[in-house]
């Protein structure tokens, strides 16, 4: 009697195993498996549309589950300029291997590439970066101080010395071998000063980090035949992929003043579309990781000029849309338009 029980707990067990995974066509919210380890996902939101294709749902869920967490996985691994890989050279070993040629794994190299391709030179900001960010780690505002640029005349002026080699593709620049090998060159003058100011990093995403992970994720689903849903991230990326036909409303903000709304109108993008946004306010509380905000309500912001090094906005927040391009490919046209001298009343930018 004993086995009897014993069968019947097993099968029910199975059967409550089996209707946990089994899946039903619909749009869903993809997670990564923990198996994985840590992944870069947690920026963003991911939704398919299952039962579309050919496969059941249950087999499609499992195996974009599986792309999509180790295309994440991955890519967290190759962007990490603090630690360096087991498995590859990721960013934190091209900065310590400087003027020597490496190979990278394909997700580093074609953001780079692209960074490269579309005049982001932003990604030799590092050494700023690494300094600007302990801002949003102050928990007064007095100890911010010691990271702004804006207040304090020797960060000022250590940002202008290392705007002129961030500013001087001579001083460093990424020459790209193909088959996944580069080499980061970093001039005589430039290494020097960089051991005497302490600096460890000569490229970094930073900031801009997800605007090139959201199109490697995006491009990786796509060519493996998944190409019905859409990402958005925390800090204002979305991608449409190019079989995801059904409605979709992005909401839009303006801010006047202090206070900040959703504009009446809402964007509907197409299949295969891109969509980017910049702001200088927070629309939720992730976005806290890169601003500070201050006890009179105002924030201190990552957006730093690279001509002056410091913070200068032309507008409060710039939209850009392509039905070609992809959110890296944006970001540069709309970064021009948002930082800089002067002020513009235009939101909204297709390209």
């Amino acid at each position: 009697m004993a086995g009897v029980f014993l069968v019947v707990g097993v099968i029910f067990i199975a059967s409550a195993v089996y209707r946990m995974l089994a899946a039903k066509p619909g749009l869903i919210l993809v997670e990564t498996y923990s198996s994985y380890g840590k992944t870069i996902a947690g920026d963003f939101d991911f939704y398919y549309s299952l039962g579309e294709g050919e496969m059941s749902p249950s087999s499609e869920k499992r195996e974009l589950t599986n792309l999509y967490s180790g295309i994440t996985s991955e890519i967290y691994e190759a962007f990490n300029t603090y630690e360096e890989s087991e498995k590859f050279n990721n960013l934190c070993y091209l900065n310590s291997h400087i003027n020597t040629e490496a190979e990278v794994p394909k997700v580093l190299y074609d953001a780079l590439k692209k960074a490269s391709d579309t005049g982001f030179t932003y990604i030799y900001m590092a050494p700023i970066y690494e300094t600007y960010n302990g801002i949003f780690s102050c928990e007064e505002d007095y100890q911010t101080e010691s990271f702004d640029p804006s207040v304090n005349p020797d960060v000022r002026a250590d940002f202008e010395n290392i705007l002129k080699f961030v500013n001087d593709r001579e001083a460093v620049n990424l020459e790209f071998l193909g088959d996944n090998k580069l080499i980061l060159h970093v001039s005589k003058a430039y290494e020097e000063f960089a051991k005497n100011d302490g600096i460890t990093k000569f490229v970094d995403f930073y900031l801009y980090e997800n605007a090139f992970a959201i199109d490697v994720i995006a491009d990786t689903l796509q060519e493996n035949g998944f190409d019905k849903g859409y990402l958005e991230s925390f800090d204002g990326y979305v991608r449409v992929l190019s079989g995801y036909d059904k409605e979709l409303n992005i909401s839009l903000y303006v801010r006047d003043g202090s206070r900040v709304s959703e504009r009446e109108e809402k964007l509907t993008p197409e299949p295969g579309s891109s969509f980017v946004a910049l702001r200088d306010y927070p629309v939720n509380g992730s976005m806290m990781e890169y601003m500070y905000e201050k006890d009179d309500g105002s924030y201190i912001l990552p957006y730093i000029s690279m001509d002056e090094g410091v913070v200068k906005l032309r507008s409060h927040n710039v939209y850009g849309y392509s039905v070609d391009k992809g959110c890296a490919e944006i970001l540069p046209l709309l970064l021009q338009e948002f930082i800089g001298d002067g002020t513009s009343d235009k939101l909204d930018f297709e390209y």
